[in-house]
């Protein structure tokens, strides 16, 4: 499984013999299997993406380029960022910090700090330390596995029953 993306695979006796005995219905039975997965799969990925501007949220898709495959992933550059523990690295945009701890309702414990001063400190933070992971599209597939195992098992024995 791609840590930017989600992957399921399908096999075994039963889609061998359908594949054998029955191409096209297997094909037309698993196209349907997929498309419902992935966007099953799309939706649960951007309720469980961290939120700040939603960028990251909005850019994740579903998309199935053949009866076989889909894809769903996120088209930002920093998922992998988000996805992966980082070590430490340069001084994010203290912005940023600060329109997610808005997003977030974070108080410093501090009172005499404000969020400005939050913000500015998260930020050396993240630049000495790093970031953990946050890896919303593992959690998706572990909570999805099943189902969608389920939906190939169904899909695959449809096109056997109709030999």
């Amino acid at each position: 499984m791609s840590r930017s993306g989600l992957a399921f695979e399908f096999g075994g006796p039963a889609f061998h013999a359908a594949l054998l005995q029955a191409p096209m219905k297997l094909t037309q039975e698993l196209d349907k299997a997929v498309g419902r997965s992935v966007l099953t799969l799309a939706r649960t990925a951007k309720i469980k993406a961290p939120k700040a501007h939603s960028d990251l949220t909005n850019s994740i898709k579903s998309i199935q380029p053949s009866p076989l495959e889909g894809h769903v992933a996120s088209g930002m550059a920093h998922a992998t960022l988000v996805a992966e523990q980082t070590g430490a690295q340069g001084v994010p945009p203290e912005q940023s910090i600060l329109d997610w701890i808005r997003v977030k309702n974070i108080e410093p414990n501090d009172p005499e700090m404000d969020q400005q001063d939050l913000a500015y400190v998260i930020a050396r933070s993240i630049s000495a330390k790093g970031t953990p992971a946050d890896d919303y599209l593992v959690e998706t597939m572990a909570e999805h596995k099943d189902e969608v195992n389920s939906r190939f098992d169904q899909a695959i024995a449809r096109a056997l029953e109709a030999i």
